[in-house]
Parts: structure tokens; sequence; C-alpha cells
């Protein structure tokens, strides 16, 4: 019978070539300073680049990763174990199996991981995680970049008020915005709205329903990019909340504050009147983000989300998470997403719960 520590250690010693394992499970992936990043390779429908994190040295197990948007690794564990199982749709057998032919190493043998690993391992534990000590950009230097507003959103029925507001735009500058060609350029600014933190960029093309990949209008194309989203390299977005640096003032004054995934989830709110609202950047509110909320003390909290099933599991996570401390709401949508809703109906639906 295969025990955890027989099954930890060859997961620790498939992490020693992370990239190769990988590359054998068809993973298309980035490097990051930690291990990877990509799609979720899980779940069907991934299209954001920065949403599937797997790293080099992990927690306990070299190899630890996490589906940031639907939380793969809860349904099939957080080691590569899990991950192999969870890309293959196969029992654990099968798993095990896989990992031992990539790593010609049986399961019950005695496996010790090579002498760099460990050293690595050691070496991350003594790593500082302070933050860089970059000069940023300040958000004037950052709007004259930026041809405003962004005609890819206008297409999409935002305002040119509102993305001039939010300063959305197409990068003059791919130095100071890189791996932005073909898409649409969201600031994120600091707590303060003075400097920008980073960024993040939607393609302007929408999903081939042929490749599942975005690309222009025509044949499919090898080069085509499976990431809707893509954010600048480092930013740390479990720290930050979209809009912050505006809603905080809202928040505190109304008590109330609206949790949404994105920053288009944000501008339909602010459209339509509702100014304390913030973005988590996906599904999940960490635990950096909710001590932001904390300080500004709101009594209410509405959550909204997508009308889909990891919608709704963003909900129950953030209503375990804040049920105790907040009056907490949750508005019916009528649609799939905020973005999907009419000024009118945004109205319709937040007003009647928003109000104190």
């Amino acid at each position: 019978m295969t025990s955890n520590n027989d099954i930890n250690a060859l997961c620790r010693l498939a992490a020693t070539r992370l990239d190769d394992l990988l590359d054998a499970l068809g993973v298309e992936y980035l490097p990051t300073s930690k291990g990877y990043s990509g799609c979720c390779p899980v779940h069907e429908g991934a299209d954001n680049d920065r949403a599937w994190m797997i790293y080099k040295n992990g927690d306990t197990v070299p190899g630890f990763w996490r589906c940031y948007t639907h939380h793969c690794e809860e349904e099939y564990d957080k080691n590569l174990l899990g991950l192999v199982k969870g890309i293959r749709k196969k029992g654990p057998g099968d798993a095990i199996k896989f990992l031992e032919d990539f790593t010609q190493s049986k399961c019950t043998e005695e496996i010790k991981p090579p002498e760099s690993l460990v050293q690595s391992m050691q070496y991350d534990i003594l790593e500082s995680v302070e933050e860089d000590d970059k000069e940023y950009i300040t958000r004037t230097e950052a709007r004259k970049n930026l041809q405003i507003p962004c005609q890819y959103f206008l297409r999409r029925g935002f305002s040119p008020a509102i993305l001039n507001m939010y300063d959305v735009g197409y990068s003059y500058n791919m130095d100071m915005f890189p791996n932005t060609k073909c898409r649409a350029v969201i600031p994120i600014y600091d707590d303060t709205g003075t400097y920008m933190v980073g960024y993040t960029a939607r393609i302007i093309y929408e999903k081939c329903k042929y490749c599942k990949k975005y690309h222009i209008q025509g044949p499919c194309l090898d080069y085509a990019t499976s990431a809707k989203w893509r954010h600048s390299e480092g930013l740390h977005t479990h720290t930050l909340l979209y809009n912050w640096w505006s809603a905080k003032h809202y928040i505190r004054t109304t008590g109330t504050v609206i949790l949404v995934e994105g920053p288009g989830d944000v501008w339909k709110l602010e459209e339509a009147g509702f100014h304390n609202s913030v973005a988590i950047f996906g599904s999940v509110l960490s635990l950096k983000q909710k001590d932001k909320i904390d300080k500004c003390m709101p009594r209410k909290m509405l959550l909204v989300a997508d009308n889909d099933e990891a919608g709704r599991k963003a909900i129950k996570r953030m209503e375990t998470m804040c049920g105790d401390l907040y009056n907490i709401c949750v508005p019916r949508l009528p649609a799939n997403d905020i973005g999907d809703m009419s000024i009118e109906d945004i109205r319709k639906t937040i007003f009647p719960l928003a109000k104190n």
C-alpha cells in the first residue's frame, strides 16, 4: 500500500524536473521568480495566464500548485499527484504510474531528492520576501503613454468618460507597458492613486470557437494566445484592490462595500452611480485584501460575482470568510455578470441592497 510519505517523496523527485514534467503533461506556462504561471490546465475555458501558479519549492512539498479562479487544487489536491490527476482526469493509480514512469522510480522504493533540491529549498526559506525597491511610475506619466479612451472598451459599451476616469487605453510605450501588443491596458494604482504599481491588459480579440484561442477574425493561427488577461510581471494582485484609491472614502462614508471580480464590473457600477465598489482580480478574496476593507469598518458587504459555478463557489468562500463581521448581501443578477447588464438594471438590482 502506498503511503503519504511515498507519494511526497515521488512528488519531490518529479519537482526536480518541473519544467520537463509540465512539458510532458502538455501545459503551456511562463517562468516566474517562484515557479511557473499560466492558464489553469485543469478546468475547461481557462483564459487568464496569471491565474494558475505552480511553485518550485511549494509549501511542505515541492510542486505545490493553485488555481486562483476555480480552485481546482481543492478537488484534486495541491501536490504534483493532484495536478496529474486533474489534467489527465483519471484516478490516483494512473497518476502514480505517470509519475513513476516520468521519474523512472517506484513509489514504494526509498526515494531521496537530489542535494541540489534540498539546498534550493533551504535557500528559499531564508530568502527575504520584502517588497521591491523599484521606483514607480506616476499616474500622470502613465496617462501620457496611453491612448485614452480605449476603442475596444468603447465598442463594448463603456462611456468615454468612465474610460478616461480610469485611464484605460492602448499603449504608446512598450517599454513602460511590455507584452501589451493588441491589448487594452488598465493601469492599477497605489492606495493614494498617485503611482502605478502595475497593470492588467485584456486581449482585444474574442475567443475563436474552433481553436479556443484569441486572434483576429480569420484562419486559426499557431501563435494565437490562450490568455484573455495578462498582468504585468511582479504584480501582487492578492495585496491590491482595484479602485481602492477612489472607493475607500465612499466605503467609509456609506458604511457599505461592494466586492466584484474585475475592473469592468467596477466601471459599470461607477457609471450607475455606485462609487464604493472594489475588484479583487478574480474570485478569491485574500486576507490582505480583507484587512484593507476591515480598516474602513464598513457594516455591509455586497458580494457580486459571475452567475456561474465558479462565481457561486467564490460567494460561498467570501460568506464564510466575512460573515461573522459584516452584514452580507448577495444580489441576484438577471445576467451572467454585471458587464452584461444595463445601467438601469444595475440600479434596480443593487440599490435596494446598497442603501442603509
